[in-house]
């Protein structure tokens, strides 16, 4: 249209510059004023600017020339002359030069220009009501705008080439495969009313007449759709009354074996409704439902306004169900429905939704039986003017849609020119990724996020954010991806995105939270000289769920680590053969960031503490009754006792028949060789294990208890539990020819004697002379006449420990 408008004013513009040097200045300002009333704006716009040749600052000419090219929808021309009436001037006749700046800007897609100036024009207080309620509605389209524009919205739209796009309306796209289908109205003459037909073009490529059209001159052939198979088409017939929306019908064929298209078929009467309109037919499958449907577009009886949007199931016998209007239908026109199957989305357009007041295409899907509300597919699919026959092509990511937006081609450069041509838009998607702490929701810079292409295996993406918590990340179509986060200190989240059946530009959301990692460093150490001890076995458990969270070994290292939950209990335990196990309790609660756990176990290679040895009765012996101490050694003195084990498995059985004799003697013998015996073959392991730790230098005490039977009197037993102390005394000191003797002689090795006497009220045991078999042979009094060594002190430079 441009291209027109720009050659007729040239001309005009300059009869004007000779009109204005050969008549008055006030004759032209009479034609002027004139033009403009009468709605001629093209000799308006051309008087306007012979005027400003004259004097560039004239208010009036500026105003009816910015107006009469707004009108003329040459919007640069218009914005260029409106923005120089200076503010102290917009009032009078002048009054709504902020009102048409503001429309120019805003079908420019100057949104927030557009708004300041419209809030601008209503602040000043209008007196023409009609363009203060426009004002309003357009204010309220541009906030809409804004906010939808920050979205972040990348689709790229462009208008087709003169391939497709005519000097007339060209509507109805539908792209199937690589062919572009879509409808154009033309004519051969200047006389000849238009006509509609259908046409195909390999993508935008030169079009041709497609084989269902009629041959009638005095009928329409428009709106195309297939069925997903491409063996069935729905078209429309219409009257040519030169109004799309005239009496129109919807037809189908079926493709032939060879190929070809079969006859038309008219829809039955439940369809197409006697004088009524059914048109911009379109087909799927819904998945809810799980049968084939037919919507479209009617003005019957039954609806909601004008025109409605109505739906019909296809039944497999080929009949139709009875049609019913779908609940989202305004009072105005809802049209050009356009179902896309595999996202299961209805695409429409509709004057009669929020702020549209020229037609906006609009989106919704199914929940369940329930339409959802409509969504405003938005700029820049959406502008100020009409944009219907919006259609996705999945394969390709392009949409399709028809519009009479500024820069369509026209039949010539009149005002009244509203001609559709067709644009295509490249629909993309986009990956919006919030990080955040999950447990307060607080934001996380710093975070790592990785895009895999699930389809490919291969990481497609990788950022990170030093400063935010956000990440916009473009995505293909029709992929699976999964997005990652990581970061130092943290347990790393993930999730699943997918593009399948994305229809139009589309902004994924997907939050991450990644929980504060509490790491357990657990590390082991010999608990005597406090070395590090490796191939320890720690096992972690959570004391809430009450077993073994994970099991590792520190064969190759002193330490191992855990990943711990917030908010719990946990119990350590480290364990090694020949060495005695530690545990300790560590706790989760109260923390809310990453941190690090440090639990130190202490294992004793004593592992056999307390050692208990045990005495033959009255054992040593004496040669004063006040003797505390022996020559002999312990282990002479178990060897004497352990010749006396025949004597006690006859004592202990002895007035017992058939299986109590049998117990009593395998308990007498349980108790000599899984105790007496397997004992001192512990203190021997003792004592070779205390050698080393002598040889580094380290100052050793041994704590021994003594304890004795009560047959004797308290005193007697003191002394006798001093005595078997001694002999354990004497162990150490002939132990390998007296190889502990330099370290006892010099401090390095003593021994804390704690000689308890007897012990009382013990079960079983008699202290009754006469009763031989409890007082002296059960294993319940054998046990009673023992030593125990209970533990050490391990002495190293200033530090002990105790273990």
């Amino acid at each position: 249209m441009k291209i027109y408008l720009i050659l007729g004013l040239i001309s005009i513009i300059l009869f004007g510059a000779c009109a204005i040097t050969g008549d008055s200045q006030k004759a032209t300002e009479r034609k002027a004023k004139k033009a403009f009333e009468q709605r001629d704006y093209q000799a308006s716009l051309a008087y306007s600017i012979a005027l400003l040749q004259a004097d560039s600052q004239r208010v009036d000419a500026l105003y009816t020339g910015g107006e009469s090219a707004r009108y003329l929808r040459d919007y640069d021309v218009a914005i260029l002359y409106l923005e120089r009436i200076p503010d102290n001037a917009k009032s009078g006749d002048f009054a709504d030069a902020d009102f048409g700046l503001a429309s120019a800007k805003m079908e420019m897609g100057e949104y927030a220009e557009a708004a300041r100036l419209y809030r601008a024009f209503l602040e000043n207080g209008g007196i023409n009501y009609n363009l203060i309620a426009k004002a309003k509605e357009d204010l309220e389209y541009c906030d809409w705008a804004i906010e939808h524009l920050k979205k972040g919205n990348r689709t790229l739209v462009r208008r087709l080439g003169e391939n497709v796009n005519t000097a007339y309306s060209d509507f109805a796209p539908l792209r199937f495969a690589d062919k572009l289908y879509f409808s154009s109205s033309f004519t051969n003459d200047t006389i000849t009313a238009p006509v509609i037909r259908l046409f195909s073009a390999i993508q935008d490529g030169p079009a041709k007449l497609y084989a269902v059209n009629t041959d009638d001159k005095n009928l329409n052939s428009c709106h195309i759709a297939l069925t997903s198979d491409a063996r069935r088409i729905f078209y429309t017939i219409c009257e040519n009354s030169g109004n799309q929306n005239g009496p129109c019908a919807i037809y189908t064929r079926e493709k032939q074996y060879e190929g070809n298209w079969g006859p038309p078929k008219k829809l039955p009467r439940q369809i197409n409704l006697d004088n009524f309109t059914a048109t911009q037919p379109t087909v799927g499958y819904d998945k809810i439902l799980r049968k084939d449907m037919l919507y479209f577009a009617s003005n019957r009886p039954g609806g909601n306004g004008n025109m409605d949007i109505w739906g019909s199931i296809l039944e497999k016998d080929g009949t139709y169900g009875q049609p019913f209007p779908l609940p989202f239908n305004t009072p105005q026109d809802d049209v050009t429905p356009f179902f896309h199957q595999p996202s299961q989305t209805l695409f429409f357009s509709s004057n009669g939704l929020g702020n549209a007041v020229d037609f906006d295409v609009f989106k919704t899907s199914k929940t369940g039986d329930a339409w959802a509300a409509p969504e405003n597919v938005g700029p820049p699919i959406n502008s100020a003017y009409d944009d219907l026959y919006y259609t996705f092509h999945s394969g390709s990511g392009k949409a399709y849609f028809a519009s009479n937006r500024p820069g369509n081609r026209c039949p010539d450069p009149d005002d009244a020119c509203t001609s559709n041509d067709i644009y295509e838009a490249q629909i993309s998607a986009e990956l919006n990724v919030l990080a955040y702490n999950a447990l307060d929701s607080s934001q996380l810079s710093g975070v790592t996020v990785e895009l895999t292409d699930l389809g490919r295996n291969k990481i497609d993406t990788a950022a990170v954010n030093p400063n935010g918590n956000s990440f916009s990340i473009p995505l293909e179509l029709e992929k699976n991806y999964r997005i990652a986060a990581t970061l130092d200190g943290y347990l790393p989240d993930e999730a699943n995105i997918s593009t399948e059946g994305t229809s139009c530009f589309t902004t994924l959301t997907q939050p991450l939270y990644l929980r504060p990692g509490v790491v357990l460093v657990v590390r082991t150490f010999n608990a005597v000289d406090r070395t590090p001890l490796y191939g320890v076995a720690v096992e972690l458990a959570d004391r809430q769920a009450g077993h073994t969270v994970v099991y590792q070994n520190t064969a190759s290292s002193q330490q191992c680590s855990f990943p711990l939950d917030f908010g719990k209990n946990y119990f350590v335990t480290g364990s090694k053969p020949s060495y005695s196990s530690d545990n300790a309790s560590t706790s989760t609660i109260g923390l809310n960031r990453p941190d690090t756990i440090f639990q130190d176990l202490y294992l004793s290679p004593f592992m056999n503490l307390p050692l208990v040895l045990y005495f033959d009765n009255g054992k040593p012996g004496f040669g004063s009754w006040l003797d505390t101490a022996t020559p002999l050694t312990y282990e002479q003195t178990y060897l004497g006792y352990l010749n006396r084990k025949p004597l006690f498995v006859k004592g202990f059985s002895e007035g017992l028949t058939g299986a109590e004799k049998e117990a009593a003697e395998a308990e007498i013998n349980a108790f000599f060789e899984n105790e007496v015996e397997a004992n001192f073959a512990k203190l021997r392991t003792f004592s070779e294990t205390l050698i080393p730790y002598l040889q580094a230098g380290n100052i050793i005490e041994i704590l021994v208890s003594g304890y004795a039977s009560p047959l004797a009197s308290a005193d007697y037993n003191r002394r006798l539990t001093e005595r078997r102390i001694s002999s354990l005394e004497n162990h150490f000191r002939q132990y390998k020819n007296g190889i502990f003797l330099p370290w006892i002689k010099a401090g390095g090795l003593t021994i804390k004697k704690d000689p308890k006497g007897e012990e009382f009220d013990i079960e079983n045991v008699s202290d009754d002379v006469n009763n031989r078999r409890l007082s002296e042979f059960s294993p319940a009094a054998s046990r009673l006449r023992r030593v125990t060594i209970t533990r050490i002190k391990f002495q190293q430079g200033s530090s002990s420990i105790t273990k």
